[in-house]
């Protein structure tokens, strides 16, 4: 079993960027719930492993959120998941080529210079790098030990979001 919803929304206008983050975090964890609820699960209760990754305390089920600028992705499955989310920043464009020497291995950029939609699959990279995080409980630092070429990762373009899945 896997599913996968996702939201777009609109923020006050006047909140700030600490009110809009809230918000966001507030918004997945109730599509969590009426996700959580859909598949029979009533009462839950969270709680964090070592690396502090959430999860549901005595339910047989993950899951895993990420939101961004007006958005959220949430999944659940019966096996662990990572999932992330980004809107495509055109501003990247100017910045790729510095960003992915940083953070992205050897074939990740050259899949990023022969790519037709650069911005596209620079995002793609890079939310699949985020959901692999997501998915194993680590912390960034692992960013350039992840090889997005290697892995099955799923995206998915939702209008001015890409959304990425490691099931």
């Amino acid at each position: 079993m896997f599913k996968l919803e996702f939201l777009k929304f609109e923020y006050d206008t006047g909140s700030t960027p600490k009110e809009k983050h809230e918000y966001e975090h507030n918004i997945a964890y109730y599509l969590l719930d009426k996700m959580l609820k859909e598949n029979g699960v009533e009462k839950y209760e969270f709680i964090k492993n070592e690396n502090e990754k959430p999860f549901l305390k005595d339910v047989p089920m993950f899951f895993s959120i990420s939101h961004t600028n007006g958005f959220c992705a949430v999944c659940i499955s019966e096996s662990e998941i990572g999932v992330d989310c980004e809107k495509i920043d055109y501003s990247y464009e100017e910045k790729i080529d510095l960003f992915a020497n940083r953070y992205f291995l050897d074939n990740e950029i050259a899949l990023l210079k022969s790519s037709d939609n650069k911005l596209i699959d620079f995002f793609k990279i890079w939310t699949g790098k985020e959901a692999y995080i997501k998915k194993f409980g680590l912390n960034g630092s692992y960013v350039k030990k992840i090889d997005t070429t290697k892995e099955n990762i799923e995206t998915y373009i939702e209008g001015e979001y890409i959304i990425s899945i490691l099931k």
